[in-house]
């Protein structure tokens, strides 16, 4: 009878198996199944919403949203992952900058931004809102400047596109986004988050993943994590990016390790609970992540014992504990060789799982470039014991300085289980990316291994764009396993270290995926328009020479 009251496709619909409506909603994103729910009680009963993910931080919204989840019979059962929120809307200058009181900021003054903005020069001193607020949303607002350059016909730059074009006049903005700053306090007084957590902590069943960031907001319209609270937004709101995802990027210092202050609270606070089993024992996977923000974990945890720490080694002991993501925010001086010569962090790692070690690693610090070739600097063994690694099958280090030698020597004691590796932003202190890949096809057996280990060296865009990387894949298995050439010629130099080669993926869009071609190449596969005979693509004889020998591109007839 229930279909008498359904239109006719309606009522053909409910005829369809189960199976085909699961394969139908598979497609559907949540907001088209909310959509779908409202059409019919029948379709208000079989569809439910894909919930494998929930939010806390410092938001109403998100504390609500994550305790009806957890209330819900249905919808809690599906959560695997719990995403703690880190990210901290800054309320003043400071916070936002990460400036001493007496360190001041340079403010630039751009026309395009200035009319997006609905400001001008002269409203420096305006009253209306504070100046370090409008300099935040005019770096949020140049990115979008940096990234438009490479990005060439994507069918989701016209939504971005409305909401740059319905962009609220700063004055709005500041307004709404006071209110949430009275919010985010009115929580962190309270405790609120960390009330609703502790509550609700054993309520997911299928628990796997716990991740710790300050990235969720991603880069202005484009978050990575559409939150309760992001989602709720209204069109065109510009606001300083917390985590600073913007075209400037700062390596702060680290202060002492702090057991009580809001300062890295979440990871205290998970650490807390896990260690008390308050998750009956189901998290086998760990990300304490900043994504492409150069942030993470003050590394100044492990410079001495503390109850944090310990709460860590506990976690990470379990028996079934699996996967580690660490990402460390350490100084930009030679104070991190005291703390990692220490021994704490690698004793650490060395007590996953009982001693048995981890499948998945993956290791980083927002080291931005020191001269490490003049100074003592932590080598891989005072990070990674190969002993306690044993069953690993994947392992990613990013912005660690090595020698060449040293990374082939930990390679080649990795067991045979080990499926991916991945090198980010290398430091080299002796070597270079040609040298590290001779060594690797010439000094492992990993030709004669089956499955075999694939490398992957993974590089930023140079855009001054967080998010978008450069992934050297398929040239790296041609030149070990198939006698192609190196991907990074054979001099001193790392030629092709930055040239057109790889496939640039961007962290906050997954969906984002382009050849890392230069103009003409671009031009020749449809993502650019313009005369062929324009300067900008011109390719000179030596790149056509170099693409083409790589595979990138095919040999001109």
């Amino acid at each position: 009878m229930a279909s008498a009251l359904l239109g006719p496709t309606q009522a053909h619909l409910t005829r369809l198996p189960g199976e085909i409506h699961g394969l139908i909603r598979r497609y559907l994103s949540n907001r088209d199944v909310k959509n779908l729910r409202l059409t019919a009680k029948f379709f208000h009963r079989i569809a439910h919403l894909r919930i494998d993910r929930v939010f806390i931080s410092a938001n109403p919204l998100n504390i609500a949203v994550f305790e009806a989840i957890a209330q819900h019979d249905v919808y809690r059962a599906q959560v695997t992952e719990i995403v703690w929120d880190d990210a901290l809307l800054p309320a003043n200058r400071r916070e936002y900058h990460n400036l001493d009181e007496d360190e001041e900021e340079t403010v630039y003054w751009h026309e395009p931004i200035d009319r997006e903005l609905g400001t001008n020069e002269s409203d420096e001193e305006d009253d209306t809102w504070p100046r370090w607020f409008r300099k935040a949303c005019e770096e949020s607002l140049m990115v979008r400047y940096h990234w438009e350059s490479v990005n060439h016909k994507r069918p989701d730059i016209p939504e971005r596109e409305r909401q740059f074009a319905a962009l609220l006049p700063l004055g709005e903005s500041w307004e709404y986004y006071q209110d949430l700053l009275r919010q985010q306090q009115g929580v962190l007084e309270s405790g609120g988050h960390i009330r609703a957590l502790e509550a609700a902590i054993d309520r997911f069943p299928s628990l796997r993943k716990i991740i710790i960031t300050d990235a969720t907001h991603g880069r202005l319209f484009t978050p990575l994590y559409d939150t309760p609270m992001i989602r709720s937004f209204p069109r065109g709101f510009n606001y300083p990016l917390p985590g600073r995802a913007s075209s400037e990027v700062t390596q702060p210092a680290c202060v002492p390790w702090d057991e009580t202050g809001r300062a890295w609270q979440g990871f205290r606070v998970m650490m807390d609970l896990l260690a008390q089993n308050r998750d009956a024992g189901r998290v086998t996977e760990l990300q304490v992540n900043a994504f492409p923000l150069r942030g993470g974990l003050n590394y100044r945890l492990f410079e001495e014992p503390c109850e944090t720490l310990t709460n860590f080694q506990t976690v990470l002991r379990q028996d079934d504990f699996e996967s580690l993501h660490l990402d460390l925010q350490v100084d930009a001086d030679d104070d991190q060789i005291e703390v990692f010569n220490g021994g704490l962090l690698r004793q650490t790692l060395a007590c996953a799982a009982g001693g048995k070690g981890l499948k998945r690693l993956a290791l980083a610090t927002n080291n931005d470039g020191p001269p490490w070739s003049m100074l003592p600097y932590p080598s891989l063994q005072t990070l990674l014991d190969p002993s306690n690694l044993q069953r690993l099958e994947h392992l990613s280090l990013s912005r660690i300085p090595f020698r060449d030698q040293d990374l082939v020597a930990l390679l080649a004691a990795l067991p045979h289980s080990i499926r991916t590796i991945h090198l980010a932003d290398l430091t080299f202190i002796e070597g270079t990316y040609s040298s590290l890949l001779l060594l690797v096809r010439d000094t492992l057996d990993w030709q004669s291994r089956n499955p075999r280990p694939h490398l992957t060296i993974i590089n930023e865009n140079h855009l001054y764009v967080p998010g978008p990387m450069i992934w050297i894949e398929k040239e790296i298995d041609r030149f070990i396993y198939e006698s192609g050439i190196n991907p990074f010629g054979e001099g001193p130099e790392p030629r092709w270290a930055t040239g057109y080669m790889g496939v640039i993926y961007d962290t906050f869009d997954p969906d984002y995926r382009l050849p890392n071609l230069d103009p003409r190449g671009l031009l020749d596969i449809g993502l650019l328009q313009g005369d062929p005979s324009d300067p900008l693509f011109h390719r000179s004889p030596e790149d056509q020479q170099g693409m083409e020998a790589l595979g990138i591109i095919p040999p001109r007839t």
